[in-house]
């Protein structure tokens, strides 16, 4: 009785938890955030970033904060825009949708944008294993992932508020 009175207690225990078992497909990582976005766990979304730490005009920038504020605001365009509308629609295209490890995405976003600049993780991710790198292009939305250790996370995102694409431009 006493073994069955644990295994029920145990049962009960792991039940209650909310593993975060590693992220490896974006859809799983949009669908996180939306649903932390909706029940409004903020600090739970800054998990789910690769937070870049960058210095402009003395003042030190987390990338994962300002995304986050992009999604608390619902910024509209550009650099870290979110709408429920638009994740919602790319969550449907983003799998089969991907690139891993484009070497000109790289330059263009990471590269030439000076974001790796600021990272030395992020810099030796993209030198020793780019195929981590990966990067969803649709219309005018472009999101970055990086495959961590500890599983996907959200590397960049601009204009996920867009949902004004056709399947034409679902083709690269």
């Amino acid at each position: 009785m006493k073994f069955y009175l644990t295994l029920f207690s145990l049962i009960i225990l792991i039940s209650s938890c909310d593993f975060s078992r590693n992220i490896t497909r974006p859809s799983e990582l949009l669908k996180k955030i939306y649903k932390y976005d909706k029940s409004k766990k903020y600090e739970k979304i800054k998990d789910l970033i690769f937070n870049i730490n960058f210095v402009e005009s003395g003042k030190v920038y987390k990338s994962s904060e300002m995304i986050v504020d992009g999604i608390i605001k619902r910024k509209k365009f550009n650099q870290f825009a979110y709408s429920e509308k638009g994740i919602l629609k790319h969550i449907n295209y983003v799998d089969d949708n991907c690139i891993r490890g484009d070497s000109n995405d790289i330059d263009i976003y990471l590269i030439k944008s000076k974001i790796a600049d600021n990272s030395t993780e992020l810099m030796k991710i993209i030198k020793e294993k780019p195929e981590n790198i990966i990067f969803y292009k649709v219309a005018y939305t472009v999101l970055g992932f990086v495959a961590t250790e500890n599983g996907l996370k959200l590397l960049m995102s601009t204009n996920l508020a867009d949902t004004d694409f056709t399947d034409e431009d679902l083709k690269r």
